[in-house]
């Protein structure tokens, strides 16, 4: 998961610096729209992988890794 987070990071910086460039604000809305959709399925998938935990026996990280690697 760390990896994502870097990447959602990596992602929110080049944005910034794109706006201190002047960069087009439209690009910048898209991509900024794009990260906080990810952003809000990760704590959908992250609540709902604890109840399946619960109901599985497995640990939520396990039950995250299997459906990430999936996607």
């Amino acid at each position: 998961m760390d990896k994502r987070k870097e990447a959602f990071e990596r992602a929110l910086q080049d944005l910034n610096d794109m706006k201190n460039h002047e960069a087009d604000y439209a690009v910048i809305n898209k991509y900024l729209n794009i990260i906080n959709l990810f952003a809000g399925m990760e704590r959908v998938c992250e609540a709902m992988a604890s109840d399946l935990a619960e109901a599985s026996g497995k640990t939520r990280e396990e039950i995250i890794e299997d459906y990430y690697g999936r996607v």
